[in-house]
């Protein structure tokens, strides 16, 4: 969403965009990236690439076991 606070920590206005709301980054370390993405989890969707949106849904399959016990 233009208006989250996703929007303006991935600085979304400066980036580049291919495609309108998706952003594209390099990264060095994925379970960095996934820690910060958690942080918006109502704000962003990892379309790809497969490992970090599987280290982003584990994370917070996580948080919610342990806060579910």
């Amino acid at each position: 969403r233009r208006d989250s606070h996703a929007w303006f920590h991935f600085e979304m206005d400066l980036a580049e965009q291919s495609e309108p709301g998706v952003l594209k980054r390099h990264f060095m370390d994925l379970h960095l990236l996934a820690d910060q993405i958690r942080e918006y989890v109502f704000d962003v969707e990892v379309l790809e690439p497969e490992e970090l949106r599987d280290a982003v849904a584990a994370g917070l399959q996580k948080v919610a076991s342990d806060h579910h016990a």
